[in-house]
């Protein structure tokens, strides 16, 4: 990545930045610790992907994220009852 151009670099740190702050939101509004909790932000998309331990986790991941500002939600979270819930 060095020398390809300072913006990309920038763009690049400041989009894991972002993809991290909303994986802590998501635990944090779900009351849940997500296995493998992947967060890719694509422009105004954001995809989710990991394992839940609810539906209802999974319908307030997807809720925390619209909630952060990105309306276009792809939660292919997958749900395995069971799982700890709690953080």
């Amino acid at each position: 990545m060095k020398g390809v151009s300072l913006l990309s670099s920038t763009y690049q740190s400041g989009q894991a930045s972002i993809e991290r702050r909303l994986a802590q939101a998501v635990c944090e509004a779900a009351g849940v610790d997500f296995e493998h909790l992947n967060v890719s932000v694509l422009g105004r998309r954001v995809v989710l992907r990991g394992i839940a331990p609810s539906y209802m986790a999974k319908a307030r991941a997807a809720e925390s994220v619209r909630a952060a500002g990105f309306p276009e939600v792809e939660n292919c979270l997958r749900v395995v009852p069971g799982m700890p819930a709690r953080l």
